[in-house]
């Protein structure tokens, strides 16, 4: 039981760069990794998994247009360090879903534009903030609730509002020391390095959490 992350690979030779990146990697075998072996392999897998009509995709066309979402974005260096897949974890286990997920380059003045709301205070170090999000890739993700059918024991969602909750009881302060001394089991005590570098942006208001997903929704149709 768990969950799959499915992600779909763009470029030229992408197939061959990646099957070529698990084979040379003992951290990936069969068991754990699955990567398509052709062109017209690659289609009916991101068919299959990927088409919210789909039939492994029941909840998928709900969640698709699903306004009750947060947006949560990990940081350049947190990739680098390896840290997606206990990331991800944290989040399903804490009672939440991932309906999209989308690797992105930033460059300077997109994450000024991206942060633009948190200008005046709301997030502290801004400017150094924004040379973070656009040192290295990022990956957003836009989360919601589980769906009731498969709650699992142990969630823990209290929450009315997603945005409220998620920034409290999964990523936890925006201050790495606080958060380690106060909410040691969210994801920017866990993963966290200083308040530049502290794991997570997740949004803020509850008013912005589908805005900010369309943000990189939006990235991504232009990217295509």
């Amino acid at each position: 039981d768990g969950f799959a992350v499915a992600i779909v690979l763009q470029g030229e030779g992408s197939i061959d760069k990646a099957r070529r990146t698990m084979a040379g990697d003992e951290r990936y075998d069969a068991s754990s990794v699955y990567c398509t072996a052709s062109t017209a392999e690659a289609a009916k897998a991101k068919e299959l998994l990927l088409n919210p009509s789909g039939p492994n995709n029941e909840n998928k066309s709900a969640q698709s247009s699903n306004k009750d979402c947060t947006c949560c974005v990990i940081k350049p260096h947190a990739i680098k360090s390896r840290n997606v897949g206990g990331i991800l974890r944290s989040i399903s286990a804490a009672g939440y879903d991932i309906a999209d997920l989308g690797l992105f380059h930033l460059d300077g003045s997109a994450a000024r534009e991206f942060l633009e709301v948190y200008k005046g205070g709301a997030v502290p170090q801004l400017h150094f903030v924004v040379q973070e999000m656009s040192s290295g890739p990022v990956i957003a993700l836009r989360v919601v609730r589980r769906s009731s059918s498969g709650e699992e024991e142990g969630d823990n969602i209290t929450r009315d509002d997603v945005v409220s909750a998620f920034r409290a009881d999964v990523a936890g302060p925006w201050d790495v020391e606080m958060a380690r001394e106060l909410h040691p089991a969210t994801l920017r005590a866990r993963y966290g390095i200083d308040n530049v570098q502290n794991a997570v942006h997740c949004t803020d208001l509850s008013c912005d959490g589908w805005d900010e997903c369309q943000y990189f929704e939006i990235l991504s149709v232009g990217a295509a």
